[in-house]
């Protein structure tokens, strides 16, 4: 094994059955609860050296609903995230350093968290992180 070398394989998915039950008679009976995705998970992979650490996530929520009657009309579509991250850290006597450079929404998907509130398309962040 390469002991410059390390990799990670992260990852996690829920199903949730959130549905209103509270009034029988309501039209939203059995209805699930919005913005509760029934399926959603993400995978991380990471590579990291001595020198540097490059990161990969996938964010995946499946379709949700912006009111709690469950009608074509208040539907949210799932969408997939794709991110990827280079960080590399150093120590300048008892400075320390962290560099930080990331490409989020890689697809430069069109997608919506919130309706009504797009996200934005491929962007990117640099951050430099000085502590003492």
């Amino acid at each position: 094994a390469a002991e410059w070398l390390t990799m990670y394989l992260r990852g996690n998915y829920s199903y949730q059955y959130a549905v209103d039950l509270t009034d029988p008679e309501s039209k939203n009976h059995g209805h699930q609860i919005p913005y509760t995705p029934r399926h959603s998970g993400n995978s991380i992979l990471s590579v990291e050296t001595r020198w540097i650490t490059a990161t990969y996530t996938l964010n995946a929520v499946g379709n949700r609903w912006a009111l709690p009657q469950n009608i074509p009309a208040n539907l949210i579509e799932g969408y997939c995230d794709h991110s990827l991250s280079l960080n590399h850290s150093m120590a300048i006597r008892k400075i320390r350093l962290h560099l930080s450079l990331e490409a989020l929404n890689l697809s430069g998907a069109n997608y919506e968290v919130i309706r009504y509130y797009p996200m934005p398309g491929r962007n990117y962040r640099l951050t430099l992180k000085i502590s003492y």
